[in-house]
């Protein structure tokens, strides 16, 4: 004979839940947005104000103290006339040069630079008869010399890394 018909709804049984719900998942996702935002906020709060301005009670007497720049200087290095690496034509290049440092450290440049100016002028002179008019040209090619001559000056005058020429300025620059 035939088996018995299977009642409507029987086999249908609900499927089996894998994993946490719906709602769990939104809970999770909403206590990791506000623990995101708050925990960076908690943790800056005592460095926000920073100036002691707070309220709370916190002085700035352990931050961390920068030094207060003293007024700038100028040691005048000299005027140099150089002929310029211009194949066909003669042009020549004449700077006047100053270099900025710190007030503090001025008698101590001045008395480094007078003891190197032979080899300071030396470098100098064969590093700009190397230059073309294009490569000095405009204020890309000046600002160029400044950071070179900088970078050679610094490195001769202070072997101990500690930079104290600041800039090097150009009070006449002429080519002829």
């Amino acid at each position: 004979m035939a088996a018995p018909a299977a009642k409507p709804g029987a086999d249908e049984q609900a499927p089996a839940k894998k994993g946490p719900g719906l709602v769990v998942w939104i809970l999770v996702a909403a206590v990791s947005a506000g623990a995101g935002f708050a925990v960076p906020m908690a943790m800056n709060s005592g460095h926000a104000a920073g100036d002691g301005e707070s309220g709370h009670g916190k002085s700035d007497a352990h931050a961390p103290k920068t030094p207060v720049p003293s007024k700038p200087a100028f040691v005048e290095f000299g005027q140099l006339v150089v002929n310029l690496n211009d194949g066909r034509l003669s042009r020549y290049l004449r700077l006047k040069i100053n270099l900025q440092v710190d007030s503090k450290h001025q008698k101590d440049v001045q008395d480094l630079i007078a003891e190197n100016r032979l080899l300071l002028q030396d470098w100098l002179l064969s590093h700009l008869a190397d230059k073309t008019m294009e490569e000095i040209r405009g204020a890309a090619g000046q600002n160029m010399m400044r950071r070179e001559i900088l970078e050679q000056f610094n490195s001769v005058l202070f072997p101990d890394g500690y930079d104290r020429i600041y800039a090097v300025r150009f009070e006449e620059f002429n080519v002829q």
